[in-house]
């Protein structure tokens, strides 16, 4: 059974929506990875490689958004888990008024403090944005 509910009357099959929703759900854990890995690694000059490694091509700036086929749903689980993983280690292992560069924002220093509510707040931001929290 399929809804035709969509813009310019497009129709899409129950299967179909449930198929996009659950990719899109995926990519928003896959740029919670990237966060996590580019905010308590690179910032503070720690290697996530070869957790970081796949992000590492050329498939574009925001690549961390999308799902390709040869992803299945337990490696994207898997790589937040082992991001968290490095997350903590980077927490435990640093100070909280630890200094940082952050290159995307313009090579601002930041503390560790400063990137722990940072990306606390962006990972429930993007929780909000897509209907889950």
């Amino acid at each position: 059974m399929g809804s035709c509910a969509e813009p310019r009357g497009i129709c899409r099959t129950n299967a179909e929506v449930k198929e996009d929703l659950h990719g899109y759900l995926l990519g928003l854990v896959k740029h919670s990875t990237a966060t996590h890995l580019g905010c308590f690694g690179e910032v503070f000059g720690r290697p996530s490689n070869p957790l970081g490694a796949r992000f590492s091509n050329d498939a574009g700036p925001a690549a961390e958004f999308w799902v390709t086929p040869d992803e299945s749903s337990q490696d994207i689980v898997t790589g937040y888990q082992e991001a968290w993983e490095f997350s903590d280690a980077t927490i435990s292992e640093l100070a909280l008024d630890s200094i940082g560069q952050v290159w995307w924002w313009g090579d601002d220093p930041v503390t560790l403090h400063h990137i722990s509510v940072h990306v606390t707040a962006d990972t429930q931001r993007s929780s909000n944005d897509s209907g889950t929290a």
